[in-house]
Parts: structure tokens; sequence; C-alpha cells
């Protein structure tokens, strides 16, 4: 896993990390993640969904009707 520089492993719903690390980083990256891709940059509720649109990623919020793109790009 990328984010956390760090060996992975999908075992069905079950991520598995092949190296020791702390709570603290994990929730980090948890919390990191959640601010990019679930929780509205308006509205601060998490009601959202994630839209491809011409190549580019954006999260609509459901909740208020907010539109924002994401960091990353669809390849």
């Amino acid at each position: 896993m990328r984010e956390l520089a760090a060996p992975a492993i999908i075992d069905g719903e079950r991520l598995i990390l092949q190296r020791k690390l702390s709570s603290e980083r994990i929730n980090e990256k948890i919390n990191s993640y959640s601010e990019e891709f679930v929780v509205c940059k308006e509205c601060k509720k998490p009601d959202t969904e994630l839209i491809k649109q011409e190549g580019y990623l954006f999260m609509h919020c459901l909740a208020c009707g907010a539109k924002h793109s994401v960091r990353s790009k669809i390849q």
C-alpha cells in the first residue's frame, strides 16, 4: 500500500498489512482519505458519491448538492 509504504494483501474484504504500523499512522491515513474522498467540503456530511467525468473524479454531495473535484485523475 503506497500511502503507508507497506506491502499489503487484499483478502476478500480485509486488507492485510505485511509490516507493523502504529494505529496513529493508520488512523491518520484513514482520516486523510475520508477528507479527500468521502466528506463534503461544503456541509461536512459523508453522504457523497464519486463520479467520473471526462477522465476526472468528482465528489457529489447527496445532502447539499455540492460538487468538487478530487485530487486523483482516473487513467
